[in-house]
């Protein structure tokens, strides 16, 4: 896989001051999975825990607007976690430029994204990039004192 850092500029590998910064209630309670630094581990822990498979969405103008967290990459597809902090067209293009970055180095043709009914900001990114709901787990999450159904959203098939 190219390095990140040489790719175009709608995402990068995140940094903690991505995370640090990030005026956002909304996180803590999102599938996003890699939420533990808004829940209460310690930033040293928080720190130690971010890697390559931690992206942040960037603007025209090189801001932080989205994460997506490479999960797992299978044989033909892989699975993300995704967010958005609080403009969901403006995520579209930044996700697909990932997402054909990802197609290329992983000669892979679907992905995944599990959310949660209330994440309404992603859901209208991932319309917009044409994923539809396929499946869903009921009551698969433990958040806010009750089980909440998980949504699995599918992309096109790119053959």
């Amino acid at each position: 896989m190219k390095p990140l850092n040489k790719m175009k500029k709608s995402f990068r590998v995140a940094n903690y001051t991505d995370f640090n910064k990030l005026q956002c209630n909304r996180l803590t309670n999102s599938s996003y999975k890699h939420v533990a630094f808004p829940l209460g581990c310690s930033r040293s822990e928080f720190q130690l825990n971010l890697d390559d498979r931690e992206i942040s969405l960037l603007n025209s103008k090189g801001e932080v607007i989205g994460f997506v967290r490479i999960k797992s990459i299978m044989h033909t597809h892989i699975y993300l976690d995704y967010f958005c902090i609080n403009d969901p067209e403006a995520c579209v293009a930044p996700l697909a430029d990932l997402q054909n970055y990802l197609i290329k180095s992983y000669e892979i043709n679907k992905f995944f994204i599990q959310l949660l009914d209330h994440e309404k900001l992603e859901q209208q990114t991932l319309k917009s990039n044409q994923y539809e709901r396929e499946a869903s787990l009921s009551k698969h999450v433990w958040l806010n004192d009750t089980y909440k159904d998980i949504y699995i959203y599918g992309s096109p098939l790119y053959v």
